[in-house]
């Protein structure tokens, strides 16, 4: 019959386990937060007419010189021009 020594089986492998995320998180760093850019919402309500397309151009410009990572058009309109 063959005994079990001292330190051997599953506490030995976890140990190991712990020990090596130890050592492979000590010599990490965090990289600072990059700061968010801001998400422009543009609404669009009411029916849709000609004068739509250049309050969008007017939107969509200030959007991007105010270095907007994304712009959201909200629709809630009932339909119109396309």
């Amino acid at each position: 019959m063959r005994t079990r020594g001292r330190g051997s089986g599953p506490a030995r492998v976890a140990l190991v386990g712990i020990i090596v995320m130890v050592a492979g998180c000590a010599g990490t760093e965090t990289a600072a937060p990059e700061p968010e850019s801001a998400v422009y919402r543009v609404p669009v309500t009411g029916t849709i007419e000609l004068g739509l397309a250049p309050f969008i151009e007017r939107s969509l410009a200030e959007a991007a010189a105010a270095g907007a990572a994304a712009v959201v058009l909200d629709i809630e309109t009932p339909g119109g021009r396309v």
